[in-house]
């Protein structure tokens, strides 16, 4: 389905075909079927010439990723030691959810390990016996 295109909206996406290398048009016409039809064979869109949805937020992705990859080059320009630092930042949600899966992983092994030794506790105790005894001996009371 097509997108309406507001001015603004039509500004950005002339300016992001021309960036990209394909035929624009004029700001304020409309753009040539060309140019979207080019961008959407690259991009493996249905060619239609057409920009709706997925050829809008295809070209938004690139714009983005774009932007990225020239604050990432301006970023290591300047200088070696905030550009990993600056990775990290823009990694720390995926840091914190691998974090996160990290402990509930532990957690789950921890309370697994705890309903072994839970099941299995007479043995738990005769093994332990001759140096914990004490424990031992907890571990019978139950």
């Amino acid at each position: 389905s097509l997108v309406p295109i507001d001015e603004p909206t039509r500004a950005a996406i002339h300016k992001a075909l021309k960036g990209l290398g394909y035929e624009a048009g004029s700001p304020n016409g409309h753009f040539p079927e060309a140019g979207i039809k080019a961008f959407q064979r690259d991009h493996d869109l249905t060619v239609d010439g057409k920009i709706g949805k997925a050829t809008l937020s295809t070209l938004q992705r690139r714009i983005d990723a774009s932007s990225k990859a020239k604050a990432g080059g301006a970023v290591g320009a300047a200088g070696g030691a905030g550009t990993q630092a600056d990775s990290a930042a823009d990694n720390l949600p995926d840091i914190l959810a691998q974090g996160w899966i990290g402990w509930a992983v532990l957690g789950l092994a921890a309370l697994y390990l705890a309903y072994l030794a839970w099941t299995y506790r007479d043995v738990v105790a005769a093994k332990i016996q001759s140096f914990l005894p004490g424990l031992a001996a907890k571990l019978r009371s139950f």
